[in-house]
């Protein structure tokens, strides 16, 4: 029936504009579900490494009595199931981990720094965190366990707010694209008034003039979204070089795992349906409006 009645004519009925604005729609989509994705894996990466470890603070101000804490701390550590491995940072390592915050130099000799420990732990079951703290306060008074619970909770929250934030940006992105679609179909409708209305008069119901029109939209969407994939290609493909000569120091890894790029290559349907779809839905509220 739809093939039988063709009724628009062939130039574009949505104006040259529409695909141009699906495509830079479908790129901020796409770009907002990327960097969300690119900061949560971060994220977890983060996570990952402060789950599996441990720093342990001797403060003792003395240098002679805080050598000997450490020095008990160790065997303490060393001997405790559940930890791979514990090793005393050097003095010249806590002065570099200083540095970037008191300023190159300024951490001299006279400057207290308590002794740091690096601690591994195996995988396995959890170690009990008060307990080691309880134990190496036996051995070494001075000794403070910290436990990174601060960043693992604040890394946590920023995990679900990137969620959050990127589900956000995809929503009103969809709804933008909604009401531009809706524009456009009344604009077309509107252009074409006259012939829709003898098509109409002539026994034309409106499930076949919009018909008309959702088909014509579908590959509009179709068209505009591929665009804008491509165009996050490039953009993909810009980071990666930037992000491999700067050795990955500054930009986290975009590189998505296989389901993700499968769900952005579904973009172009998901984007041409819901066109389709917007499309039918604003001729089918004009044409009751007509009647």
């Amino acid at each position: 029936m739809l093939r039988q009645i063709r009724f628009l004519p062939s130039e574009n009925i949505h104006g040259r504009l529409l695909p141009w604005v699906i495509a830079v729609m479908v790129f901020l989509a796409g770009l907002a579900m990327l960097v969300a994705l690119g900061l949560q894996m971060t994220a977890n990466t983060w996570h990952q490494g402060l789950a599996q470890s441990l720093t342990v603070q001797v403060i003792n101000p003395d240098k002679a009595e805080r050598d000997t804490e450490v020095a008990a701390a160790l065997a303490a550590l060393r001997a405790t199931p559940g930890v791979a491995s514990a090793v005393a940072e050097t003095g010249d390592q806590v002065a570099a981990l200083l540095e970037p915050w008191l300023g190159k130099g300024n951490v001299g000799p006279d400057l207290p720094i308590p002794a740091l420990i690096d601690v591994r732990l195996a995988d396995g079951p959890p170690v009990d965190v008060a307990a080691l703290g309880a134990a190496l306060v036996k051995v070494a008074p001075s000794a403070r366990v910290d436990a990174h619970e601060r960043w693992l909770a604040d890394l946590l929250v920023l995990m679900r707010i990137v969620q959050w934030v990127g589900g956000m940006i995809v929503g009103l992105v969809g709804l933008a694209t909604v009401a531009i679609i809706i524009f456009a179909t009344r604009a077309g409708l509107a252009t074409h008034r006259e012939t829709v209305e003898i098509v109409h008069m002539m026994g034309a119901k409106d499930s076949t003039i919009a018909g008309a029109f959702q088909w014509r939209f579908l590959w509009v969407g179709i068209k505009g979204a591929v665009i804008g994939l491509i165009a996050l290609g490039a953009g993909m493909g810009v980071v990666h070089l930037i992000n491999q000569r700067l050795e990955g120091a500054l930009l986290p890894q975009l590189v998505p795992p296989p389901e993700v790029l499968v769900s952005l290559l579904v973009l172009p349907l998901v984007a041409g349906l819901l066109t389709m779809l917007t499309a039918r839905f604003a001729v089918m509220r004009a044409l009751a409006d007509m009647n």
